[in-house]
This record gives structure tokens, C-alpha cells and sequence, in this order.
């Protein structure tokens, strides 16, 4: 044989080989699917519904991720419903702000909202680690804790809605542009 020949078949041997490694253990593999149970509505289903929690919620308070990380949350019974075009009531007492007293705003991009500080730190972990500036607020809504995963904020909607869409298109997870107070 000449080296042209035993070249030829050491290849062919060398792409067998690396088939066969790849291709045995799909056909082997005895572990059942695993179905996490996210059930995607139909396009016809109707509008979108973005609420994720129906009572107004309590009013916001920043946490700091190693302050976050020890406290213990609660699991949630069942998904919190939140509507972001839905205002904060004003607070007991206070009169509506008019344009000269009212505070400067900013615009944020909610991208979850848990009942598990570990499940929101762990997101805002991800898009942290994308280059995305991620805070994780916390909020009271009806009696239970909600951590609130936000990126943001920037002072225009328009910028808001543009980091809303690259979050969408780097880490396929949808977002929705919100007022939030700033300071």
C-alpha cells in the first residue's frame, strides 16, 4: 500500500470513529424527554394579555444583591398578574403631582417578575452577563413579595424601547417598557 492509500483509510477510519461516538449514545440514551409544561397559546387565542398582577402593588423598594440573596422568599402558589399600563395609586393624603411638581421620570425594561428572589437574580444574572445594567426590585402585591427583574433605566422611551428590543434579539426574552420613577 502506499502512503496515499493508508492516508485515504486512516481518514475514513478517523470519520467512522467520530460518527460512531457521536451518533451511539443519541441512540442508547433511555432518558425520557423532559417536558417542562410552558404551554404556548395560539395566534388566534386573542390579544396579548400582559398583566401579571391585579392589584395595584405597594410601592417599591430598591435591593441590593447581596442583601437579596439572604432573604427568603416564599414560592409563589400561582403566576402574579401585573398590568404595566396600570399607575400607581397615589399615596394616602397626597394630591395629584401637576407638571411642575410632579418627580422626573425614567424608563425601564421589565423583563420578569418572580416570586423567588433566586429565580429573578438568577435572570438578572443572565442579562448582566449579556452587558445589560440589571437592577432587581422588590414589591409588595397582596401581601406576598415580588422580586422584578428591570434593566434600565434611561430617560427616554424611545431608548427604553430600543434596549427592548436588543434584549429580544441577544437573549430571545420579551420585555415590556415601563414609566418608573427616578431617584
Amino acid at each position: 500500500m502506499n502512503k496515499a492509500q493508508l492516508k485515504r483509510r486512516l481518514v475514513g477510519a478517523v470519520v467512522l470513529v467520530s460518527l460512531a461516538v457521536i451518533f451511539i449514545p443519541m441512540m442508547l440514551d433511555q432518558r425520557p424527554d423532559v417536558n417542562i409544561g410552558v404551554v404556548i397559546p395560539d395566534r388566534d387565542a386573542g390579544p396579548f394579555d400582559m398583566r401579571l398582577a391585579a392589584e395595584r402593588p405597594e410601592p417599591i423598594k430598591r435591593l441590593e444583591p447581596a442583601a437579596q440573596s439572604a432573604q427568603g422568599a416564599a414560592p409563589s402558589a400561582s403566576p402574579q398578574r401585573f398590568d404595566p399600563n396600570q399607575q400607581a395609586a397615589p399615596a394616602a393624603g397626597s394630591t395629584e403631582p401637576t407638571p411642575e411638581t410632579a418627580s422626573p421620570q425614567a424608563w425601564v425594561v421589565q423583563v420578569g417578575s418572580f416570586g423567588q428572589s433566586d429565580n429573578a437574580e438568577g435572570l438578572a444574572g443572565r442579562l448582566r452577563a449579556a452587558g445589560f445594567d440589571t437592577v432587581v426590585e422588590q414589591a409588595d402585591v397582596g401581601g406576598s413579595p415580588v422580586y422584578r427583574v428591570q434593566v434600565g433605566p434611561t430617560s427616554s422611551e424611545a431608548r427604553a424601547e430600543q434596549l427592548r428590543v436588543r434584549i429580544s434579539d441577544k437573549l430571545k426574552l420579551d420585555g415590556a417598557v415601563l414609566r418608573h420613577p427616578a431617584g
